[in-house]
């Protein structure tokens, strides 16, 4: 379930696009502001002391917090009536969204060791990639029940964003009633002083590793991000198709398409895991990024709403197979007694690409017209050097990482 919160977080933007930039009156270039450079900052000053404070007292106690800023900034976000109410709304959203799948994957790495790790981040991300997809679909459910039955004279996507804030307390509300989890991990306040220095030492003898595997990671990881954040507007203004289809039929296509890659990953996962050993996940998640370029030069030459849809798919399929076995990158590459950290430093090694992707797009597309072509060649060139740098910079990378994994696991 706080999967499934998580995957509203990464969709949700996209989906009030259209609607909140008419309502609101905003630009593409504040769009682009408000989801690249103000969410970026915040989430990436939030995400290691967040970090910080699971690995000393607990991951539930602080999961739980982050669920109930997520809702009540979704709260802030459906009242908003001007851009910069609906900027702090978003910038709320994602301090607590920078949590949850930090915490998440901490909770795994303390619970699973070596292959059953593996097993376990796919079984997560196949969660998250679904139910992200999926999001699109019941979005556009919502804002089309919505459109037809108003409330209180409230927009369609403010009724939705009313209905997914309501979810967090109930998520937050089970998770403090379950057993605690088996994270063992979290060190006693008498040996916090050493953990601290073992962390920093840590990353004194592998820093730059670190750096360059979250840059290669976050490179492609971000790309997709951003085209998945635009595509309904593609749909809208390059294809003339309302934004309640534009979601609907991105979560039918796109959920598809995750779910055939997820069957596949999980099928040759075993067996590359007994070909390349420790190196396995980092061989799949290089296929995966490989997969992606080739519909991400088709979209320079798309002409209708199907060929885009089935372009996005074959993309989508590419990027559900890098993403499956991508946590366990970082996973594996660093101790359990500040593991939580250690993910948690990914926001601020991809801060630039947040930063600077999201609101490249919307400048250019304001620069350029903000019309659907053009916002679709942005995309496209976008990902297909993205996609390129990514593959170079982990493919060099193999060799060191499979010897951090291996002495980890050791």
């Amino acid at each position: 379930m706080i999967a499934f919160l998580a995957a509203i977080g990464q969709s949700l933007p996209s989906i009030l696009l259209q609607p909140t930039k008419v309502d609101l009156g905003m630009s593409d270039a504040e769009i682009g502001f408000i989801n690249g450079l103000a969410v970026t900052i915040i989430g990436a000053i939030a995400a290691f002391p967040i970090g910080w404070a699971a690995d000393r007292y607990g991951r539930k106690p602080v999961l739980a917090l982050s669920i109930l800023t997520w809702s009540g900034f979704v709260l802030v976000m459906a009242l908003a009536h001007s851009v910069t109410g609906f900027a702090v709304g978003a910038v709320g959203f994602n301090l607590g969204d920078a949590a949850l799948l930090p915490l998440i994957y901490g909770i795994i790495a303390a619970t699973y060791k070596g292959k059953r790790r593996d097993l376990a981040n796919a079984m997560l991300v196949s969660l998250l990639l679904v139910g992200s997809f999926g999001v699109y679909a019941v979005g556009g459910a919502l804002l089309e029940l919505f459109a037809g039955h108003p409330l209180a004279g409230l927009a369609p996507w403010r009724l939705t964003c009313l209905v997914i804030a309501a979810l967090g307390p109930v998520v937050a509300a089970l998770l403090v009633l379950l057993p605690d989890p088996l994270d063992q991990n979290v060190p006693r306040q008498s040996a916090i002083a050493s953990v601290d220095e073992g962390f920093l030492a840590y990353l004194r003898e592998h820093g730059a590793f670190v750096f360059l595997l979250m840059t290669g990671i976050s490179l492609f990881y971000t790309a997709f991000s951003v085209f998945m954040f635009w595509a309904p507007a593609v749909l809208e203004r390059a294809f003339a198709m309302p934004a309640a289809d534009a979601n609907a039929a991105l979560g039918l296509y796109l959920t598809l398409a995750s779910i055939a890659a997820i069957a596949a990953g999980l099928a040759i996962l075993p067996r590359f895991a007994a070909r390349w050993s420790f190196a396995a996940p980092m061989v799949m998640v290089v296929i995966g990024c490989g997969l992606v370029t080739v519909p991400a030069v088709a979209l320079l030459f798309v002409k209708d709403a199907i060929q885009f849809l089935i372009a996005a798919s074959a993309i989508a399929f590419g990027m559900s197979i890098a993403m499956m076995l991508a946590p366990g990158l970082i996973q594996s590459c660093s101790p359990n007694r500040f593991r939580s950290r250690t993910i948690a430093l990914f926001p601020l090694f991809a801060g630039f690409m947040r930063i600077t992707q999201p609101a490249l797009v919307g400048w250019l597309s304001s620069t350029m017209g903000e019309t659907g072509e053009v916002l679709l060649s942005i995309l496209a060139v976008l990902m297909i050097v993205s996609f390129g740098l990514s593959i170079l910079i982990l493919v060099l990378l193999t060799s060191r990482f499979t010897k951090l994994a291996r002495a980890n696991a050791d």
